[in-house]
This record gives C-alpha cells, sequence and structure tokens, in this order.
C-alpha cells in the first residue's frame, strides 16, 4: 500500500511543488516520498491490496463486523506533536485504522466517555464488510444509546 499512497500525494501535490516554501518541512519530505515511485511499482502494490482484500474477506468469514480501538491510547493534543515525534504521533493515529482504508471497507469511529474523562479506550472503530456502510452506521448508533 506505501508506494501507492506515496504516489498519489505526489501525484496530488505536483502541480503546487513550485511553492515549496509554504509547505511544513516534514510535510514536503512527505510528499517529496512519492517522487520516484513508477507506475509498475505503484501498479504491483494495488495487486497486492487487491489480493489483501480477498483474504481479509476470506478471514473474516460470516461476521457482520469488527471492533477495534481506535487509537493505542487516549486522545493526542496538537500541541503533543512536535517535529521530533511526528512519525511515531502519525502511526499511532493511524494503527487502527489504516488497514481499513486500505482495504476500503467502511468504519466509523464512537467515543465512550465524555469530553471531560481522557484515558485509553476512549473511543472505538466500528468496522464493516465492503457495501455494509448502513451496518456500521445502525451499529455505531445502537452502541452511541447505550452510553
Amino acid at each position: 500500500y506505501e508506494p501507492m499512497r506515496l504516489k498519489e500525494v505526489y501525484d496530488v501535490h505536483r502541480p503546487l511543488l513550485d511553492q515549496r516554501e509554504r509547505y511544513q518541512d516534514v510535510i514536503l519530505q512527505r510528499v517529496l516520498g512519492g517522487e520516484n515511485i513508477s507506475q509498475e511499482d505503484y501498479d504491483a502494490a494495488a495487486q497486492g491490496v487487491k489480493e489483501l482484500r480477498e483474504k481479509a474477506l476470506a478471514l473474516l468469514g460470516d461476521a457482520p463486523i469488527i471492533l477495534t480501538p481506535t487509537l493505542d491510547s487516549g486522545p493526542l493534543k496538537w500541541s503533543d506533536i512536535t517535529p521530533e515525534n511526528t512519525a511515531e504521533s502519525a502511526a499511532s493515529l493511524r494503527r487502527w485504522t489504516e488497514p481499513f482504508n486500505v482495504l476500503g471497507w467502511p468504519a466509523i469511529t464512537v467515543p465512550l466517555r465524555g469530553e471531560e474523562e481522557k484515558g485509553v479506550g476512549d473511543a472505538v472503530q466500528i468496522v464493516g464488510k465492503p457495501g455494509e456502510d448502513l451496518t456500521v452506521l445502525r451499529v455505531a448508533r445502537a452502541l452511541q444509546a447505550l452510553l
């Protein structure tokens, strides 16, 4: 998936790269990470993602949904993200959500605590199979009603 993500980011930003000074350094580095990814590399990654989707569907079987955490820990504050820990923070934000983005499966996050409360387990992610968006939304609504 990484070659796909990097190439797509670069392709979107390419028309703006004559204004590099307007980018934050860490963002510009990420954008430029896709500069040398060929269409062949992209296509190979896309084939791998297709195969991964097929395996994931087979693994899920008849289960209508999956519940996962949304984050490894409580919510991050913007002020907690620094140039030194950006990669680590981004990885923490994506760890539970990105796999389902890659798979193309519908997902939603439901907060489990009030805004004044903090701690691990602040939200749950509800994930469904492709095309089961309404199932995901129904489960989310039912879960919210319980809280």
